[in-house]
């Protein structure tokens, strides 16, 4: 979500913290610093470790049957970038930057948050990629 967004607190104006890339928090109080940028970049191995999957099939095959992470049809048919982007950037005001501060512990429930977000991201990912591809290739079985 952070390719598509920009936080805007006092403390990054006026240039915006660059996706997250200036955006510190604290794993653990008094832990290590983490770029909130990093931290989702890693929400995908986060989720397939605590999922105790491994390998891409495994994941495929775990993730793609589960009907909490299946996508509406408008969304997984969806290919219109503008609007995916602009979805990407309310994900991240509505789920990554929700009880954040720059500086500050990650709540209790984040990194949860971080793997539900990114599994169901990555699933969406995988019906928009088949729609483009589909679309692209005239594929009318769809």
């Amino acid at each position: 979500p952070l390719h598509c967004a920009e936080h805007f607190g006092t403390e990054f104006l006026p240039e915006g913290d660059n996706g997250g890339n200036r955006f510190v928090v604290k794993v653990t109080p008094g832990g290590r610093d983490a770029r909130l940028h990093g931290w989702w970049d890693d929400g995908i191995d986060k989720a397939i470790s605590s999922d105790g999957l491994t390998g891409a099939q495994s994941v495929s095959n775990a993730w793609l049957r589960r009907a909490d992470l299946k996508p509406t049809e408008a969304e997984a048919k969806n290919t219109d970038w503008e609007s995916i982007a602009k979805g990407h950037a309310q994900l991240a005001a509505q789920q990554v930057y929700r009880g954040l501060t720059n500086g500050g512990v990650i709540p209790s429930d984040y990194e949860r948050r971080t793997r539900d977000v990114s599994r169901k991201q990555t699933v969406l990912a995988a019906y928009r990629l088949a729609a483009f591809l589909n679309n692209l290739l005239g594929d009318e079985r769809r």
